[in-house]
């Protein structure tokens, strides 16, 4: 990775990777936004704290088991916010209108679980209640908005489940 601009950072296992987004920043190659689709997924906030897309229709490698990766063309996703409030989306569009279908309909069932399990975990019915599904056509997007002190103890509080976690599979 490097560093490549005050507000831009270039991240990748890949030099080839790293190099091509160079070439992209410095317009030397046509930039993602120009793959049919990806400009409608950029972020309608010009105050984006993060913003990663890819065009999957062109990843090499995906295993097999990545349904949801093989199911989309493309995926952004975006973090916004400031001191007070913060915002994440993820946005993406299904190979078509049936996929997106059930890619929404499992997402879905997904938070009913979650709130299903609220009772005993706090943390997932502030999240189930942050959390916005919706679909148009082929495209799908899930959105997250809570105060911005909500989203940092959530943030703790799975850390600190994750590492207890980890470290019950180590014994």
């Amino acid at each position: 990775g490097c560093l490549a601009a005050d507000d831009t950072v270039v991240v990748s296992r890949s030099p080839a990777m790293v190099k091509e987004a160079l070439d992209v920043l410095a317009r030397r190659k046509a930039n993602i936004t120009s793959v049919a689709g990806l400009a409608d997924l950029l972020p309608r906030q010009p105050t984006a704290l993060l913003v990663v897309m890819a065009d999957l229709e062109n990843l090499e490698h995906v295993s097999p088991n990545a349904t949801v990766l093989r199911s989309a063309r493309n995926v952004r996703f975006s973090l916004t916010g400031d001191l007070e409030r913060i915002s994440a989306s993820l946005a993406l569009t299904a190979t078509g209108e049936a996929t997106a279908t059930h890619l929404h309909g499992a997402i879905g069932g997904l938070i009913s679980l979650m709130a299903l399990n609220a009772q005993e975990n706090p943390e997932l019915r502030i999240l189930t209640q942050a959390l916005r599904v919706s679909r148009h056509g082929t495209s799908l997007r899930v959105e997250l908005a809570c105060p911005a002190r909500q989203a940092l103890d959530l943030l703790k509080a799975g850390i600190t489940k994750a590492k207890a976690l980890h470290e019950a599979n180590q014994r």
